[in-house]
């Protein structure tokens, strides 16, 4: 039950880590994208630094959801890893 449960919890965190940080990225390759593709846009009459401080902030908030796998992603590594040492004892219980 540890081992499932444990590897359940350690894929479940893992993928939710790589979305939040994926959207992180695709958030910088966009403001990116955006400058490459019209470097003279005036930004429909807005400060240029706007565009950059709306970036970080949707970029925060992907790392807050990458952030929230984290304890899932650990909790499910504790729990295999203390499964396994169970495994190990059990088998050195009973040599062959």
């Amino acid at each position: 039950m540890k081992l499932t449960l444990g590897i359940l919890l350690s894929i479940i965190g893992g993928a939710v880590i790589v979305v939040g940080f994926g959207g992180a990225l695709l958030e910088v390759v966009d403001l990116y994208g955006s400058a490459l593709s019209d470097p003279m846009n005036d930004a429909g009459g807005q400060s240029p630094l706007d565009e950059p401080k709306a970036v970080r902030n949707a970029m925060l908030r992907w790392i807050i959801i990458g952030g929230a796998g984290v304890p899932f992603s650990v909790l499910g590594a504790l729990l295999l890893k203390k499964s396994m040492r169970q495994n190990r004892k059990r088998s050195s219980d009973y040599p062959a």
